[in-house]
């Protein structure tokens, strides 16, 4: 897992789609879009004991990007949804997340 230090922040500006991962739950992962990867795990942190880390990212050049991807992972993912509400997944759909995204890459 990746460690985040402040050497990081700068590296992960842009617009991704992340996959994170808290030691809490290990069987969920929260797939989500932002456009300061260190700081979307600093404020996801602050909600819960453990800290957040970043188990995957992928870049897409602009917001709008991000976000249709987004979207297009969740609807692709839904079978492993835990809440419609909630951008939170079991972590058996990283198989299928990475497939979907090989594809568009």
């Amino acid at each position: 897992m990746h460690i985040w230090s402040k050497a990081n922040e700068n590296s992960d500006l842009g617009w991704f789609v992340y996959v994170a991962v808290n030691e809490y739950m290990p069987d969920i992962v929260k797939i989500g879009f932002t456009g300061n990867v260190y700081r979307r795990m600093i404020e996801l942190s602050c909600e819960f004991p453990a800290r957040f880390e970043v188990l995957e990212k992928y870049e897409f050049g602009t917001k709008q990007g991000a976000r249709t991807m987004e979207k297009f992972l969740f609807k692709e993912l839904k079978e492993h949804r835990i809440n419609i509400n909630r951008e939170f997944f079991f972590k058996k759909c990283l198989p299928q997340l990475r497939e979907v995204i090989s594809k568009i890459n």
